[in-house]
């Protein structure tokens, strides 16, 4: 799933993208609103460093949300990837 706020470029990212991929316009500051379901991982490409820190504290909340799990702040959280063969 592809979210950005500017419907050009997901228009642009549909057109160059694979199928069964979900585009979605939405606000990465209130991913709450976009109902976008739970995650088991996210990746951000180019945002977040260019937020202050409101708007990262309300990424951060959204994407807690997106998890479907609350964080445990007092042990890191680790993810695992694994390369495909």
């Amino acid at each position: 799933m592809g979210v950005d706020y500017v419907p050009a470029a997901i228009e642009a990212a549909r057109q160059r993208g694979d199928e069964g991929v979900t585009y979605v316009v939405g606000d990465v500051t209130d991913l709450r609103s976009t109902e976008l379901g739970t995650f088991d991982l996210f990746l951000d490409i180019g945002c977040f460093q260019g937020f202050d820190a409101d708007q990262r504290q309300a990424v951060g909340r959204g994407v807690t949300a997106g998890l479907g799990r609350p964080m445990n702040r007092t042990k890191p959280q680790w993810f695992r990837l694994r390369r495909r063969s």
